[in-house]
């Protein structure tokens, strides 16, 4: 997919919505949001998630396979908040609060040197 595809999505799903409900909803910043819709740069891997969830669109589709360069965190974190993201049995909402424990359980564990 690249940027005109995903303007024209994120387009759509949002109608008449205003972009602050939008942000809210999908925990993407209004700023993003509107770059996004204005083709101006390329979201990353966080934001492809939560949009994911948001248009009900894999995230495989959204990925770029036109040149388009999409930042990946390849962080232990950044791997389970993929997982979390990508979840189809999850919220947005559930996705969000299981990431935001999980990464205080690593960020204990790391200043406690168990990992």
């Amino acid at each position: 997919m690249n940027a005109k595809q995903l303007a024209v999505l994120v387009i759509q799903k949002r109608g008449k919505s205003r972009l602050e409900d939008v942000a809210s909803l999908t925990g993407v910043s209004m700023s993003t949001l509107s770059r996004i819709e204005n083709e101006r740069g390329w979201p990353d891997s966080e934001t492809l998630a939560r949009l994911s969830l948001w248009l009900h669109v894999p995230i495989s589709t959204l990925a770029a396979d036109d040149g388009q360069i999409v930042e990946i965190d390849q962080t232990t974190p950044g791997k389970i908040d993929a997982a979390l993201f990508a979840d189809p049995a999850l919220s947005l909402a559930d996705a969000l609060k299981l990431s935001e424990m999980m990464r205080a359980a690593y960020r204990a564990m790391v200043s406690e040197g168990a990992i």
